[in-house]
C-alpha cells in the first residue's frame, strides 16, 4: 500500500513573490511622493509666476511659451512618472490587505487602476497641448489663449482639480487599513479625510457651478474662467502636500 505525503512546509516561492512586491511597493510609494516634493518645490520657485492670482490667460500663455520645457517637465514628473508609480504601489497594498477586507481592497485597487489612467490622460493632453499652444502662439496669440483655456479646463476636469477618483482610492485602502490592522492608524485616518474631502469639494464645487449659471453674462462667465484657472493652480500644491504625506507614510510603514 502506497502512501502519500503531505507537505507542511510553507510555499517560499509566493512568499518571496509577496515581499519583492511588497519592496517594490515601498518603493513606489516613495517614488511617487518625490514626485509630490519635486512638483511642489517646481511651483515655488521656477514657476512661481505661473500661479500668480493677477496673471491673465494672455499671460499665462507668454509664460508657457518662456518656460515650456520646465512645464513639459513638470507635467511629466507630477501626472506621468507618478502615475506609473501608482500601479505597484496599489498591486501591494491589495497583496497586503486582500486576504483580510477582500471586498474593500478590491474595489479600491479598481479605483486605482482608473486613476491611473486618468493621471496618464491628463499628463499627455497637458504636454501635447503645450506644444500645440507655443506654436499656435506664434502665428495668433488669441486663439492660442482660447486653446490653452480649453486644454486647462479638461485637464482640471479629468485629474487636476477634483481627484474623486483618487480621494476614493486613499479612502477605500485606507478604510481596508483600518479593518486589517495592517496599516498605521494617523496615516488610515488622514486618508479617510482627504477622500471625503474630495468627494465633498467636488459636490459643493458642482452646485455652486450649477447656481452660477442662472445668473451667468458674458462678463461674468470671462471671470469666471479666469478664476478657475487661478483656482486650479492655487489649490493643485496644496493637494500635492496631502498626497505626498500620504505616500510617504504608507510604504514607509506599511510595506517593510
Amino acid at each position: 500500500m502506497t502512501t502519500q505525503t503531505i507537505s507542511t512546509q510553507p510555499d517560499t516561492s509566493s512568499a518571496a513573490t509577496s515581499n519583492r512586491l511588497m519592496r517594490l511597493g515601498g518603493a513606489a510609494g516613495l517614488l511617487a511622493a518625490g514626485t509630490f516634493a519635486y512638483g511642489i518645490a517646481m511651483f515655488a520657485t521656477s514657476l512661481g509666476d505661473y500661479t500668480d492670482p493677477d496673471a491673465t490667460p494672455a499671460e499665462l500663455v507668454d509664460f508657457l511659451v518662456d518656460h515650456q520645457g520646465q512645464l513639459l517637465a513638470w507635467y511629466i514628473g507630477i501626472f506621468l512618472v507618478f502615475g506609473a508609480a501608482l500601479v505597484p504601489l496599489a498591486l501591494a497594498l491589495r497583496e497586503r490587505l486582500v486576504d483580510r477586507a477582500p471586498i474593500l481592497t478590491n474595489t479600491a485597487t479598481v479605483f486605482a487602476g482608473v486613476w491611473v489612467a486618468l493621471m496618464f490622460a491628463t499628463g499627455m493632453i497637458s504636454n501635447i497641448g503645450i506644444e500645440v499652444v507655443a506654436d499656435l502662439a506664434e502665428t495668433d496669440p488669441t486663439q492660442a489663449t482660447s486653446v490653452w483655456s480649453s486644454i486647462d479646463a479638461v485637464t482640471d476636469g479629468l485629474g487636476g482639480g477634483n481627484e474623486i477618483v483618487g480621494g476614493l482610492w486613499i479612502g477605500l485602502i485606507s478604510a481596508a487599513g483600518f479593518v486589517t490592522g495592517r496599516l498605521p492608524r494617523c496615516g488610515h485616518h488622514g486618508a479617510r479625510l482627504r477622500g471625503g474631502r474630495d468627494g465633498v469639494r467636488a459636490r459643493l464645487d458642482r452646485l455652486v457651478r450649477r447656481r452660477r449659471c442662472r445668473t451667468a453674462s458674458p462678463q461674468r462667465d470671462r471671470e469666471r474662467g479666469r478664476a478657475q484657472l487661478v483656482s486650479t493652480r492655487v489649490n493643485t500644491p496644496r493637494a500635492m502636500i496631502t498626497d505626498w504625506t500620504l505616500c510617504t507614510m504608507i510604504p514607509s510603514h506599511a510595506l517593510r
